[in-house]
């Protein structure tokens, strides 16, 4: 058994300029990248809160940032400008993720971990040139809360049984600033993507 909820706001195809309600969310830094057009969030425990509070400086920066933590409230003031879809399909994706359950073939598996709350506050702008890309598939601002997944029971066939996947934590999006996406072609054959996601996803049970 699973916990899903599931929530996107507007899928952009072909090329547009999009204008949206949005946010982001997070904080421990992926990719390290040694570029001073790289941004690195700022992330502090707020205890009170019981998550992570973090932020994004003011300022211009041209690689993806990619943050995860269990529970998480982030202020994005940068403004992104990417040439061509980044390395790995996103521009700033920012998540919440619970940890998996434990399999064992000799016991049942253990459930998987509820993910924590994302709050996003955008406040930059984001812009991608999708310089007549083809083929290619992409998320802008992507924002997760995703439910660790059951372990497995991994004995004799039903003797054990899975553990159940875990649930997903709220998502909120607050958006300040236009979203842009453009092309310096006409030729976008197969460009297709999300200028903005929010996602709320339960785990998957594991498997008897």
């Amino acid at each position: 058994m699973s916990g899903y909820r599931f929530v996107q706001w507007i899928a952009v195809h072909r090329f547009g300029v999009v204008a949206l309600l949005g946010a982001v969310a997070v904080c421990p830094i992926d990719p390290r990248i040694a570029n001073a057009q790289t941004a690195f969030p700022s992330c502090t425990f707020d205890s009170s809160a019981g998550g992570y509070q973090c932020t994004i400086a003011a300022g211009s920066y041209t690689q993806p940032v990619q943050v995860t933590q269990g529970a998480l409230t982030v202020t994005n003031s940068g403004t992104f400008t990417f040439t061509g879809v980044p390395s790995g399909g996103y521009g700033l994706n920012f998540f919440a993720a619970g940890a998996n359950g434990a399999s064992s073939d000799s016991s049942n598996g253990t459930s998987g971990n509820g993910s924590g709350y994302i709050n996003g506050i955008n406040q930059g702008a984001i812009t991608l040139n999708a310089n007549g890309q083809t083929g290619v598939n992409f998320r802008l601002l992507d924002i997760q809360a995703l439910g660790g997944n059951g372990g497995d029971g991994e004995g004799d066939k039903g003797k054990y049984s899975g553990g159940a996947g875990g649930l997903a934590g709220g998502v909120y999006v607050e958006n300040h600033n236009p979203i842009v996406i453009t092309s310096s072609s006409n030729n976008l054959d197969g460009f297709s993507g999300v200028a903005l996601r929010g996602f709320s996803l339960g785990g998957t049970g594991g498997t008897s």
